[in-house]
């Protein structure tokens, strides 16, 4: 049946084409799939008139450019193939994190022996490698970040640690270089706090409170001008509905006929139609919008109150119990 479906799409993109109409496949497919559900155009592998029927019907709605039933279609199929949500944009962003660093990651653990003094060495810059991507605060091509996630690390890891490290289980290896990864992260923010450090690190607070109003303000500005739309489209309908007879003067000047006048009513409830899912889709916009802010404040008041307690970890200490500092680096990350 899937194979009869891409021949459908495939004759549908070309029969348009033909009218001078281009049409993507995925508009194509989508529209396909939406006539499945009527009973009438459900496709049948070996009926051909059945199968042409539905071709020419899907040919004729997506020619006729002018009808907004087809923008409320390519509005549909736009926001469903481009906006995802929050927990499907943060799966897609650790998988590309995942694809980038894995590599590396698993020549790491699945190294077991360091021949030479060299061979540390290089194995070393690998860790730092790897730790800076995985934190997502800087580049290691830049040598001042590498430098400070250098320092940062050396003061829980040493070089010299190296060749029990390769001897773990591969397991044990990747869960050390994440713990890594996360006191290195946590320390390099706390440093940044304290203005003696945090190179390459943006500030992440500031650009997404920035970018949020900003977006808010685009929003704002497409549901303002949309609602006088839809406001519109709506006083047009509802009179057209509620009245009993045409008056005769606006009969008489635009000399339509009843048909004409049912195509433009037609049109109007079209209008209004894919105006309120407009409206629909900017409201989510607004929401999402919302919620993020949201969300941002509340890590914000989370990140100030870890480093707040970290600051009052070290205040006026020359030593440190490592797992009262290891507790609040992490946790700073988290």
């Amino acid at each position: 049946m899937e194979i009869v479906r891409k021949e459908l799409t495939k004759k549908i993109v070309n029969e348009c084409k033909v009218k001078e109409t281009p049409v993507t496949k995925d508009l194509a497919s989508f529209l396909l799939s939406l006539y499945q559900l009527n009973p009438t155009y459900r496709i049948k592998e070996n009926d051909v008139e059945s199968n042409a029927r539905i071709i020419q019907a899907i040919v004729k709605r997506l020619c006729d450019q002018n009808k907004p039933c087809l923008v409320i279609l390519k509005n549909q199929l736009y926001f469903a193939k481009h906006y995802h949500d929050r927990d499907e944009t943060v799966k897609k962003h650790r998988l590309r994190l995942h694809q980038k660093t894995g590599p590396l990651v698993a020549e790491i653990c699945e190294t077991t022996k360091l021949k030479s003094e060299k061979d540390t060495e290089r194995f070393y810059q690998k860790i730092l490698a790897v730790i800076t991507l995985l934190s997502g605060l800087g580049s290691p091509t830049v040598p001042s970040i590498l430098r400070e996630v250098s320092v940062a690390l050396q003061s829980v890891f040493q070089a010299s640690e190296l060749a029990h490290y390769v001897t773990l289980p591969k397991r044990e290896k990747e869960e050390q270089l994440m713990e890594l990864m996360c006191i290195v992260a946590g320390i390099r923010l706390f440093n940044r706090d304290c203005q003696r450090g945090g190179e390459g690190i943006d500030d992440l607070p500031s650009i997404l409170q920035e970018a949020l109003t900003k977006t808010r303000n685009s929003v704002l500005e497409l549901l303002e001008p949309l609602m006088a739309k839809v406001y519109k489209f709506t006083a047009i309908v509802e009179n057209t509905i509620t009245s009993t007879s045409i008056d005769a003067s606006y009969a008489c000047s635009s000399k339509e006929t009843a048909s004409d006048l049912e195509e433009q009513i037609e049109w109007a409830i079209e209008m209004l139609t894919a105006s309120r899912q407009q409206e629909i889709y900017i409201r989510k916009l607004l929401g999402d919008v919302e919620r993020s802010e949201r969300a941002v404040k509340t890590l914000m008041d989370r990140l100030q109150t870890r480093l707040f307690k970290l600051h009052d970890t070290v205040r006026y200490r020359t030593a440190i119990p490592t797992a009262q500092v290891y507790v609040n680096t992490t946790a700073t990350v988290t």
